[in-house]
């Protein structure tokens, strides 16, 4: 299966980083029967403020992230 991948990024309100990925395909949930499958979504929920998914005549997620500020 292949297809294209759209990835955007930015900065938001405050200190944090906003991350898109848009596909046209499909969602696929997690089947647990599938090694190696399902572990990205969990990493993401465990480093991401917030995590959105919306089926959109295909996939669209969106990250969003806290960026720490350097000091200086």
């Amino acid at each position: 299966m292949r297809g294209e991948v759209e990835l955007y990024a930015r900065t938001g309100a405050g200190a944090t980083l906003l991350v898109d990925v848009v596909d046209r395909g499909r969602f696929i949930e997690r089947d647990g029967g599938t090694p190696g499958r399902g572990f990205g979504l969990r990493i993401v929920r465990a480093i991401a403020r917030e995590v959105t998914i919306e089926p959109n005549g295909g996939t669209s997620v969106r990250m969003v992230f806290d960026v720490p500020r350097l000091a200086g």
